[in-house]
This record gives structure tokens, C-alpha cells and sequence, in this order.
């Protein structure tokens, strides 16, 4: 959702004043977490206003982490976002170890085809396919998923079957400073059509990895071998 300007709500408006709201976001200008009061853990941090926003209506294309003292519902007011142009979010390599991680979440209210959005990287726009071939991102969208007190990170085992998710933040990696450009949901498949997915290769081979330990779970461990990797 947007918000007009003055009126972006804290956390403790969007997630109930009834208990303790702690918010936490990675800014990849110096690679560390900011924790609300910080003006880069909020929804409207400094690196999101103009001249070069990393987006142009935040809270909107941000993903934050949360934790919450008690339950809560969503009180969310504000404008969901609408017509037909792709919603730019900027992904930095940042200039500190660990450099290229950011922090995304999805700008729409329906979900995305993760295989349809287009990167811009020093003027030249490229599929998500494309990028990966020229060594600007990886491709992959990493989830945090709970598990018991702690959790891990998911991700798909093919990249472009992704699905960004309302209300769910993502990290993505890249080696160049470039610009993801996400089409809403109605626009998405013809703007900027999926790669087709790989034929099977009968020489490959894959097998995933569950540990579990002290109520905690990592499930995406992959180990395997192919002619075309």
C-alpha cells in the first residue's frame, strides 16, 4: 500500500498497540540491520525519497522483519497501487561485506510471477533469464520460514517458479547495481513473459537435504550433479 506524504503509519499503527512491536530492515548501503526508530527501519526510510529512491512509494517493494510480543491483525489503510506500469524497486550492491543482498517485498496486492519481472542494469533491460546470463543477480528469491523458535531460509530449486507473495519479504541477491521492474499482476505474463522452463536432463541428478534439530528445521540443502550446470 502507498501513503500520502505525512501520513505513512508506524508500526505500532499497522500491527496493533496492544504489545511490543520490534521491525528490523537490511539496507545494503552498509550492509547491516536498522531497528525501528531508526529512520531506515521505518516505512518510509531515507534511502526511499527522492533524489534516487529505492522505491517510489514506500512502503511499497519493501520487506522488513518483524517481531511481535502478542498477536496481531493488519490494520492497513493506506492506497493499494494501480495502473499498468511496472513498480521500480533499485537493488544495490553496497559497498560492505556481506555486499548484494536486499531486501524486497511484493508492491501488489495479488501475487507475481517472480519469472516476469525485468531488470534495467546501466540502461540495458533484460529479462530475468537474461541477467542471470550476464552476471547481474543470481535469480534466486530466498523466504525466511519459521520453524518451532527459529527458522530457515526457502527457496525454489528452479528460480523462475517463483511466486512473490503479498505481505511476504524476500531477499535477492546481485553482483551489479541494477533496477528489478515488477509488472502488476494483470500486465505481468504478456509484459514480460516466464522463461520456458529446461527439458529434463537424463544424465542429472538432485537430492534434497531435511535436518531438524531442537525444534528448528533447514529443508532447502540440495546436492547433485548435471552436464549443464
Amino acid at each position: 500500500y502507498t501513503y500520502a506524504a505525512g501520513s505513512v503509519p508506524t508500526p505500532a499503527t499497522v500491527f496493533g498497540a496492544g504489545g511490543t512491536v520490534q521491525m528490523a530492515r537490511w539496507w545494503p548501503g552498509d550492509s547491516q540491520y536498522h531497528i525501528y526508530p531508526d529512520a531506515y527501519g521505518s516505512f518510509e526510510p531515507p534511502d526511499a525519497v527522492p533524489p534516487n529512491p529505492v522505491v517510489t512509494a514506500p512502503p511499497a517493494g519493501l520487506g522488513y522483519f518483524v517481531r511481535l510480543s502478542n498477536q496481531a491483525t493488519l490494520n492497513l489503510t493506506g492506497t493499494p497501487l494501480t495502473g499498468t506500469e511496472p513498480y521500480p524497486i533499485r537493488l544495490s550492491v553496497g559497498y560492505r561485506y556481506p555486499t548484494g543482498w536486499n531486501m524486497i517485498g511484493c508492491p501488489f496486492t495479488s501475487p507475481v510471477d517472480w519469472g516476469s519481472v525485468q531488470l534495467v542494469t546501466n540502461g540495458v533491460r533484460q529479462n530475468l533469464a537474461e541477467a542471470v546470463a550476464s552476471g547481474v543477480t543470481s535469480g534466486v528469491l530466498f523466504a525466511f520460514a519459521s520453524s518451532g523458535t527459529s527458522g530457515s531460509y526457502t527457496f525454489p530449486s528452479d528460480p523462475y517458479s517463483a511466486t512473490l507473495e503479498p505481505f511476504k519479504g524476500y531477499w535477492i541477491h546481485v553482483w551489479k547495481d541494477t533496477t528489478l521492474l515488477i509488472y502488476p499482476p494483470s500486465v505481468a505474463t504478456a509484459a514480460a513473459p516466464a522463461p520456458r522452463p529446461l527439458l529434463a536432463d537424463p544424465d542429472a541428478w538432485r537430492v534434497q537435504l531435511t535436518v531438524t534439530a531442537g525444534g528448528a528445521e533447514a529443508s532447502c540443502n540440495y546436492i547433485g550433479q548435471s552436464p549443464n550446470a
